[in-house]
């Protein structure tokens, strides 16, 4: 088969890799949301899924152009081979495959995530089809030490490898310019940059559909006396779970009537956080907190409309953030660590998001109580309707495609980065 042509003929058929619901903490959301969108183009014919054998895909099944293969498990090798055998055999139904990872999607042995991370290389090797790797990090641009891993030179040297016959076989492309950057910089292989927005919020907005109108006018009620402060997101050594501590702090000292919900998931490569998270919890006062794990898209998404503040405290970074996407999504006022990657996520959403300084004990506090006196001031009306924001990412999903045209026409390889991505609008 020859690897060259073009697809203005006819439609895209695409076969898509990746983790789906439910696992919040592994791309669930955003591969769920990014193939609502594929299969919203009208430059897409069909969709092949390869997903985990335990993946529900909520809102996907009554999508006519996917199909779905559950061909494999976390943790498991075998059954990443068996996923490349039916990728393999499914080469004529399909004229292009994406894979949507980061460097763990597929647990924590290393056997696994070596399969698996080499897994699109060997795809397009084999199947002389091309390949489109939107990968979320890499050891290039991250501080994988802070992120809670800590691999050896041995495997480090073993990552360069990979990442280098990646770049060499198949479209590399990252979320945020700087990884393209330092990626291309380090590894001396290109690698492309493409921003998606948004595409998280859309499964928490198909499971609002219906009431959609009636919950937004809730959320845009005249503010009430409690405030709702949100700390939202997969809770592993990335979090700074001591600034939680002092954020109570501040605000018992201050006359602001709050509560503070805690939300979102335990990242399963690291059990201790489960600890840390509940010891957390006990430890902020039972009257002004909640802990609330394992939401429904629904129960999230009406948590998401009543939220006044989303705090997003952390030690380290590792890539676009999700959480800030699903906060510009739903308009909320946010406070985050001031992070480079953070400061370009939010620059890329063209959000306003108000900083604090990490290791500074009052700064997270004060950040906080300054974007609830300034959200006071401001009508409600004001805050983004997340059914405009979900219109506006198909633009960004419509260069994803074009991307994939694109590296078919140049023979699978990606070509080199722009320098940045356009904010959205």
């Amino acid at each position: 088969m020859n690897r060259t042509g073009d697809y203005t003929r006819g439609k895209l058929k695409l076969g898509v890799f990746g983790n789906f619901y439910p696992s919040p903490s592994r791309l669930g959301p955003h591969t769920t949301g990014l193939v609502m969108q594929l299969a919203e183009s009208e430059r897409v014919e069909s969709i092949l899924l390869f997903t985990t054998n335990a993946a529900r895909c909520p809102g996907l099944k009554v999508i006519p152009k996917l199909q779905f293969d559950h061909c494999w498990e976390h943790e498991d090798p075998l059954s990443l081979l068996r996923a490349l055998m039916k990728m393999l055999r499914a080469m004529r139904r399909v004229d292009a495959y994406l894979f949507n990872v980061f460097m763990t999607s597929f647990g924590r042995s290393r056997v696994a995530n070596a399969l698996g991370l080499g897994l699109p290389a060997i795809v397009s090797i084999l199947s002389r089809k091309p390949v489109v790797v939107y990968m979320h990090n890499s050891t290039h641009s991250e501080d994988f030490e802070l992120l809670g891993y800590h691999p050896s030179r041995f495997t480090l040297c073993f990552l360069d490898l990979l990442f280098w016959l990646l770049g060499r076989t198949t479209s590399l492309v990252f979320p945020l310019p700087s990884q393209s950057r330092a990626f291309t910089n380090e590894v001396g292989v290109p690698a492309r940059s493409l921003f998606l927005p948004y595409v998280e919020g859309l499964p928490i907005l198909v499971a609002l559909e219906g009431s959609m109108v009636g919950r937004m006018k809730s959320a845009q009620a005249p503010k009430q006396a409690l405030r709702r402060i949100l700390l939202f997101g997969s809770w592993g050594p990335q979090k700074d779970f001591e600034s939680v501590d002092r954020l109570v702090t501040r605000l018992d000292h201050s006359q602001v009537a709050y509560q503070l919900i805690i939300a979102g998931s335990v990242n399963p490569n690291f059990p201790n956080s489960e600890r840390k998270l509940l010891e957390l919890a006990r430890r902020l006062p039972a009257n002004k907190s909640a802990l609330e794990l394992g939401l429904s898209d629904g129960e999230l998404g009406i948590l998401l409309l009543g939220t006044d503040v989303l705090c997003l405290p952390y030690r380290a970074s590792g890539g676009s953030s999700g959480v800030m996407n699903l906060g510009a999504f739903f308009g909320v006022p946010m406070v985050a660590t001031d992070l480079p990657q953070l400061r370009e996520c939010a620059s890329l959403l063209n959000t306003p998001v108000t900083f604090f300084e990490l290791g500074d004990p009052d700064a997270f506090g004060n950040a906080v109580l300054e974007t609830l006196a300034t959200e006071s001031n401001s009508p409600s009306s004001s805050r983004a309707n997340p059914v405009m924001r979900a219109q506006s990412m198909q633009t960004s999903v419509d260069r994803l495609i074009t991307l994939i045209v694109g590296s078919r026409n140049h023979g699978g390889v990606a070509q080199p980065s722009q320098p940045s991505e356009e904010p959205v609008s």
